[in-house]
């Protein structure tokens, strides 16, 4: 089961569980366009003031500026800023895809609208991440490796907003912490990933008794992702039958440094 996110990524297999930034890594690449597009503003200011008006706004129409020597290499940078980013986004998008195909090929992820994400508040989020051609590798790798990627109606599943003991509530996307009356208590897109793989996708219907059963049998749902106060915080892939304890029990001591009784 997997959750995108504008942002985020979560995935639940049988075994594992992750939480984790979606290619968080190419955020200094990012600021690198930033300033060159600052910088290339700069310059076409300075370079043709009759293209603006007198509140800073570009004219419309064609353009008259005729381009410095710098302007045109801040071009050649800004070009080069923007290839360097697709490369690192489809190699990042290729590992991932990798990863999650590593713990099963048969998945499970709503069926979201990226166009939508474009209109609203998720635009620079989606032009940069590429969720689209993101799920797009992932079907075919999947496909290559024998398996495949089912996608969820949202409107039928609504598993951001439905619980395993069958209540509904429908929450704001800033609540990123599923609370339940029943006493559920959870990330909301790790819920929701744990959820999609118990929903039929012949018949869009959940089965509220078998993730609740799964549910009481997963320490690392709860435990792992209760504490998470939002999306900045990122996680790897963590074994559910693992505990605190014995991670500590396995855990070698440290060597005992100067001056201190071994």
């Amino acid at each position: 089961g997997a959750e995108l996110g504008p942002s985020t990524i979560a995935m639940v297999s049988d075994a594992e569980v992750a939480l984790e930034r979606f290619c968080a890594e190419l955020e200094p690449q990012w600021q690198r366009v930033r300033r060159l597009q600052r910088q290339l503003d700069r310059q076409h200011r300075a370079g043709s003031p009759a293209c603006f008006d007198e509140r800073g706004r570009h004219l419309r129409g064609r353009c008259a500026w005729t381009r410095s020597r710098r302007a045109r290499l801040t071009q050649v940078a800004l070009a080069e800023a923007h290839r360097r980013t697709a490369e690192q986004r489809r190699s990042l998008h290729g590992n991932l895809v990798n990863r999650i195909l590593s713990h099963g090929t048969d998945i499970r992820i709503e069926r979201l609208s990226y166009r939508a994400w474009q209109r609203g508040h998720f635009a620079r989020s989606v032009r940069d991440r590429a969720p689209g051609m993101f799920v797009s590798e992932l079907k075919r790798k999947a496909a290559s490796a024998g398996g495949s990627v089912q996608e969820l109606d949202p409107r039928a599943t609504a598993l951001s907003q439905v619980c395993v003991c069958g209540r509904r509530e429908r929450k704001p996307l800033q609540l990123r912490l599923h609370r339940c009356p029943c006493g559920i208590r959870a990330q909301r897109d790790v819920f929701s990933a744990l959820l999609a793989r118990h929903v039929d996708p012949r018949t869009q219907a959940l089965d509220a008794r078998a993730a609740q059963r799964e549910l009481s049998m997963r320490h690392d749902i709860a435990a792992r992702t209760a504490s998470i106060p939002g999306p900045n915080r990122q996680l790897g892939w963590h074994p559910a039958a693992r505990t605190e304890a014995s991670v500590r029990a396995g855990r070698p001591q440290p060597a005992a440094t100067t001056g201190e009784a071994a």
